[in-house]
């Protein structure tokens, strides 16, 4: 069992491509989007994932801990006009 695993800037095949993902005790994975108006399709184009694909895929991982990073810019600190 792989101890740690980390995908940077990818889409949702990237994560799917490789099992050891899945199985790591310990996943880092960018999660760059998480509003439910931004377009997947749009997202996954440019190689990023949305909070949605790793809901789409809770089953089938078996990590101890995830972490979540590389969120997107557009989210701002604080209160949104």
């Amino acid at each position: 069992m792989p101890l740690l695993a980390y995908l940077g800037d990818s889409s949702p095949e990237g994560l799917d491509s490789c099992p050891a993902m899945y199985e790591a005790r310990v996943l880092i994975t960018e999660v760059t989007f998480v509003a439910p108006s931004h377009r997947k399709d749009k997202i996954h184009k440019y190689g990023h994932i949305h909070l949605d694909d790793i809901v789409e895929r809770r089953e089938r991982f078996k990590n101890d801990l995830i972490i979540a990073s590389h969120f997107s810019t557009r989210y701002l600190d604080g209160p949104h006009p």
